[in-house]
């Protein structure tokens, strides 16, 4: 059991988030609610403080997940584990503007921090042989409904026969193409995990597999704000027409929260459509530039 005081006032409602330093204690950090921590732990509350009890027995380590050993695409097209992977590195990206695969930079790796431990496993296994592994639930871009969708020990069986989207290099070139899912197994592994997303996009080719997730901050709905085709290219009539009933978001809106460079390379001025859609709210974006800001993942307002 480990300790992190604060002093809470809320009511009920606990405006803090909690991190594990190396030695596992806690930070807490203002702005993000601790009903969803970042890991799985339990806590218990009372005026002064958060006691955290660690679960060591087959836990879900939070948000979506992938498994250490998970192969991640680069941008030359080189393979790196995920867990040598780190911030800014050049990594493939599916561009849903254009619908062509790019380079894109690593965001923020989520998880990373997490202890290895005793997870549940989902092996998901496609027609072509390739096996992702992720622990709780993660989102692969499903070609057969044309939309990323989050599977888990739950669900995955559901999706047994749907196409995925895969890619692959040859001579230079990378060839994208559609996978069968056609085996789901669950196990409890010892294992680390971690959770790479992308700038603006979210996505990263995890063997060879288009993924993404949003899950960490319970924003799933938004890798889904717009239509797609089956190829994962937005559908930009339908895109157009939410814009134009919408509109965006200016930096000047979110100034007092984070820097322009940050607004410049993340999605958010896209997420008004997401909000005026009833898929997250303007406090969910609030809270997520705050939370990120206060961990160091955006530069303060400058």
């Amino acid at each position: 059991t480990e300790e992190a005081f604060g002093d809470i006032t809320n009511d009920g409602t606990y405006s803090y988030w909690l991190k594990p330093d190396d030695s596992y204690k806690f930070t807490v950090w203002e702005g993000y609610n601790a009903s969803n921590p970042a890991a799985s732990y339990s806590y218990l509350t009372d005026n002064k403080s958060l006691t955290l009890n660690r679960n060591t027995e087959g836990s879900s380590g939070g948000g979506g997940c992938l498994v250490e050993g998970t192969l991640i695409t680069m941008a030359d097209g080189t393979l790196k584990p995920i867990e040598d992977l780190r911030m800014d590195d050049e990594i493939l990206i599916l561009n849903h503007e254009t619908g062509k695969y790019e380079t894109g930079k690593v965001w923020f790796i989520v998880h990373g921090e997490l202890p290895r431990e005793n997870r549940e496993v989902i092996t998901l296994t496609f027609s072509d042989g390739t096996e992702v592994k992720i622990v709780h639930e993660h989102a692969l871009f499903d070609a057969t409904i044309s939309k990323y969708v989050y599977l888990s020990a739950e669900n995955a069986t559901e999706y047994i026969g749907h196409e995925f989207l895969n890619s692959v290099l040859v001579n230079g070139e990378y060839v994208v193409s559609k996978v069968t899912l056609v085996d789901v197994n669950v196990s409890v592994e010892y294992v680390k995990v971690y959770s790479p997303i992308s700038e603006m996009y979210l996505n990263v080719v995890a063997n060879g597999m288009l993924t993404a997730t949003a899950s960490l901050f319970d924003l799933n709905e938004l890798i889904n704000i717009y239509d797609y085709d089956s190829n994962g290219k937005y559908i930009e009539e339908a895109r157009i027409a939410d814009l134009e009933k919408y509109g965006e978001y200016t930096y000047e809106e979110f100034a007092h929260l984070f820097s322009k460079n940050e607004f410049d390379t993340c999605p958010l001025r896209y997420l008004k459509v997401g909000v005026e859609k009833g898929l997250i709210t303007r406090e969910d974006i609030e809270t997520l530039i705050k939370t990120c800001v206060a961990l160091g993942y955006m530069e303060a307002p400058n």
